[in-house]
């Protein structure tokens, strides 16, 4: 039969497991605003029941109860959940660092303004067409020389901030590639103790916790899936490439700017090596990474270090400050200033070349003896005529045109007073034809500031998308104070309730023992 002691054991484990349930609640109360924190739950579950014999008469066998116990204190997560925060994650970064480059080098040509090449060419322009109405004012020459140093050396300075951002870009890259090995080895770690702690029979959440958080903060540089194995391990595979990266203990690594594998990286680019994908088998040759997602993705696609699938369009962006002489050099923002730089001078030049300018004297000097080029090659050890090889950060005005202005060729003929070969010079500044520089550079901005547009609208979006994963992921994981305290009466209630059942048994077994012999 059952004893008067097992009423008290069936209360006692109430008394301890609701004291066990209200320190889970004061443990996410505590952590209720720690990033990465996920809430955790005390699984209440019956005790085994007995059967208890009877003694015949009104006491028969019976099935009890033992009481109430916590089998686990359970993290409360969605795999799905997470997996979409971490996918919302990595877009939103690509996006944000899209953006930043983008209106970083719009800043830098700071059009329409004052200051922008656009005003100085146009300067330059307007000061010809003056000159060509007094040809023979030295004043007038050396104004034009000046305006044309002016709009070479803004050219020089366009390029060196343009360079200057591709720097930071690959800089930026390798810091990314840094980060992401050793978040993988971070991981790869923590796979071990979790491992550890499960098989001890230890609580591994805070452990988890880390895991998730090291996993988001990989997702902000490249996109990952994170799955398991066949023996239950923790898996981690880069989204693009397909290449497994981190496989219980074991993981793999990414470089740039060097060999990984045999394979040699150039600075915009990354290599990628990963783990076999059966046990004990051999790792696949590292190979270049594609990644187009992540901060990563920004910057290989920037930089025009990666490729995209065949049959997909790369975005407008894609190779903006890709390095001469790489595969997308021919559409970054540093070709089209070269390619305008290129275009302004021959163009110049050419009129330059078929003018008559004037000797110290004042005087025009025939066509027979060419005149000097206006623009060079400044970079050039040795000049041709015409100069060669002009681009955006080598543009530089001859430097007899700046030491002897009357070496401005402003005369189609020899006749004294003609400045029609400075007017032509001042008309094709205002040359609407898509080819000639002014609307080539106006185009190429007007691009820019397109894709900034663009750029600002997706990035919008992204964070819009990136806002509603994590809200639905609190809505699980996160901890509500309305909830805990709602749990914390509850577990004072039956806390209360069951401390007035041991007090109640108390006092029968006194009031037994009393009558007691």
């Amino acid at each position: 039969m059952a004893t008067t002691f097992v009423g008290f054991a069936i209360v006692q484990s109430a008394l301890e497991a609701m004291q066990e349930a209200v320190n889970v609640a004061g443990q996410n109360v505590a952590n209720a605003t720690t990033p990465g924190y996920s809430r955790e739950r005390a699984q209440l579950v019956t005790e085994p029941t007995v059967v208890q014999a009877g003694t015949g008469g009104p006491v028969t066998d019976a099935v009890l109860g033992t009481g109430v116990n916590i089998a686990n204190v359970e993290r409360v997560v969605e795999s799905y959940l997470n997996a979409a925060v971490r996918n919302a994650q990595s877009n939103a970064s690509y996006q944000d660092q899209v953006v930043a480059f983008l209106q970083n080098a719009q800043s830098l040509y700071n059009e329409p303004g004052a200051n922008g090449l656009s005003s100085t060419m146009q300067k330059f322009f307007t000061d010809l067409a003056t000159l060509s109405q007094d040809p023979q004012s030295s004043a007038a020459r050396a104004v034009v020389g000046q305006d044309a140093a002016n709009v070479a050396a803004q050219f020089n300075t366009l390029a060196s901030g343009l360079s200057q951002l591709g720097t930071a870009l690959e800089g930026d890259l390798a810091t990314q590639v840094g980060q992401v090995n050793q978040a993988l080895s971070q991981v790869a770690s923590l796979n071990q103790e979790i491992q550890n702690a499960q098989i001890q029979g230890m609580s591994a959440n805070s452990l988890l916790d880390q895991r998730d958080q090291i996993l988001a903060q990989l997702s902000q540089s490249m996109a990952i899936q994170v799955g398991t194995d066949a023996s239950g391990n923790l898996t981690v595979t880069d989204a693009a490439t397909g290449a497994l990266l981190v496989d219980g203990q074991s993981y793999g690594q990414l470089a740039t700017n060097g060999t990984l594998g045999g394979v040699a990286a150039a600075a915009w680019q990354v290599v990628e090596q990963g783990l076999p994908t059966t046990p004990g088998g051999a790792a696949p040759p590292a190979a270049l990474a594609d990644i187009t997602s992540g901060q990563i993705g920004a910057d290989l696609t920037l930089l025009g270090g990666t490729a995209y699938p065949a049959g997909t369009t790369p975005p407008a962006y894609f190779g903006a400050l890709a390095p001469p002489g790489s595969s997308a050099y021919g559409q970054s923002l540093q070709a089209g200033l070269d390619q305008v730089a290129a275009t302004l001078a021959g163009a110049i030049n050419a009129l330059q070349l078929n003018g008559y300018y004037l000797d110290s004297s004042g005087s025009p000097v025939s066509a027979a003896s060419p005149p000097v080029p206006f623009f060079i090659n400044g970079a050039a050890a040795t000049q041709t005529n015409p100069p060669s090889g002009i681009g955006a950060a080598n543009l530089a005005v001859n430097p007899a045109i700046l030491s002897a202005p009357y070496e401005i060729a402003a005369a189609q003929t020899a006749s004294a007073g003609d400045g029609s070969n400075a007017l032509a010079m001042a008309d094709y500044g205002q040359s609407t034809q898509p080819s000639a520089a002014v609307p080539l550079y106006s185009g190429q901005v007007s691009a820019l500031g397109v894709q900034v547009a663009a750029a600002l609208s997706q990035q919008t979006t992204n964070k819009s998308l990136l806002t509603q994963a994590k809200n639905m992921q609190q809505s699980v994981s996160g901890v509500s104070l309305n909830e805990e305290f709602a749990n914390l009466t509850q577990y004072q209630d039956v806390y209360t309730a069951a401390a007035k059942a041991m007090g109640a048994m108390q006092t029968m077994l006194a009031t037994l023992l009393s009558v007691v012999p």
